[in-house]
């Protein structure tokens, strides 16, 4: 059962059969697997509500403040799960939500995936409230398409699941969106590693693939890891949501 769960939640790249695809067909044929999970979807009849704005910041490209939602017709205050794409926080989309409404629209969910914009353009902490921005979204315009504004449960891979685990922890992000925690009823990271960002950049060897981008990503400035780094808000000891924690097995990472 929880193979089966991982499988449908994470689905690595080798799942959609682009392991064996030329690196230079490799965009086209993410394009077409894309379309045929499409037309998936509507035969399954989820609708697909596209590049919705979820915020306007001057000067930047409205598709990275824009979020997807797939629901059904039937669905009626039904809990929401709002997916937050990986990419080392530097790329990616929300197309990475790939099959997951295919498995979360029977079980009764609303499925919404987001963008948010990249390092180095932003800071990690301004990305967090990209995904803050979206769950406010959510809490308030949720309901014309069938979903609970208030259970909402975040999901997150990689970077994203980086993202997720902050916001899940850090109530100040969604403070500042007038939004309350207790509207999360759960947190699942699927498939990362800095969840204790000072311990890590610690202790990263230098020069590893790893450790570089870390000290990429996060900066040398200890003053702005605290706000990101998950573990230092759950020893705060302020109330949190339920996590559901995913990692892959060999991640030497996460024994930093």
């Amino acid at each position: 059962m929880r193979r089966a769960l991982f499988h449908v939640l994470f689905l690595p790249v080798a799942g959609l059969g682009l392991a064996q695809v030329p690196a230079t067909d490799q965009v086209s044929e993410r394009a077409r697997l894309w379309e045929e999970l499409l037309a998936r979807m509507e035969a399954a009849g989820i609708d697909r509500y596209a590049d919705l704005p979820y915020a306007a910041i001057e000067g930047v490209d409205a598709a990275r403040l824009s979020l997807d939602v797939y629901t059904t017709p039937d669905m009626d205050n039904a809990p929401v799960v709002l997916f937050v794409h990986g990419g080392g926080w530097q790329r990616g989309s929300k197309r990475a939500v790939l099959r997951k409404p295919l498995a979360l629209a029977p079980a009764g969910y609303v499925t919404v995936s987001t963008n948010y914009r990249f390092r180095p353009h932003v800071s990690v902490a301004a990305q967090a409230g990209d995904v803050a921005r979206a769950v406010a979204w959510i809490h308030g315009h949720i309901g014309r398409y069938g979903g609970d504004p208030e259970r909402i449960v975040l999901m997150g891979h990689s970077a994203g699941a980086h993202l997720v685990a902050v916001v899940g922890t850090n109530g100040g992000f969604l403070e500042a969106e007038g939004v309350p925690m207790s509207v999360l009823k759960g947190v699942v990271p699927l498939d990362t590693g800095p969840y204790n960002v000072p311990l890590q950049l610690e202790r990263l060897p230098e020069g590893s693939t790893y450790g570089d981008l870390m000290r990429f990503v996060f900066g040398d400035d200890p003053a702005r890891w605290e706000a990101v780094s998950p573990v230092d808000h759950v020893r705060k000891g302020g109330a949190i949501p339920t996590f559901l924690v995913y990692h892959a097995d060999g991640r030497r990472d996460v024994d930093y």
